[in-house]
């Protein structure tokens, strides 16, 4: 019998950051209604602007510091979806 204990989230850390860390920002601007991550070409965001949301798309395609493999794209994810 196998006695895996998954480690909890508040100890996880993704390029030394903690989920705590990371809600401990202060800077971080919490007014989007949807950001689509891996957006592609945005169809989710741009049906949710017309609806006069306000919204945000992040994709290595529309922007190459949006990589969430490095540590400027993942921070910068991580302060859009908060």
């Amino acid at each position: 019998m196998c006695h895996y204990a998954a480690p909890l989230a508040k100890d996880i850390k993704v390029f030394t950051l903690s989920v705590h860390d990371a809600l401990q920002w202060e800077d971080v601007d919490r007014d989007l209604d949807l950001c689509e991550l891996w957006a592609g070409v945005g169809s989710v965001s741009k049906a949710a602007a017309r609806r006069k949301l306000k919204t945000s798309c992040l994709d290595i395609l529309l922007l190459p510091g949006d990589d969430v493999t490095t540590l400027t794209g993942f921070r910068k994810t991580l302060a859009v979806v908060q």
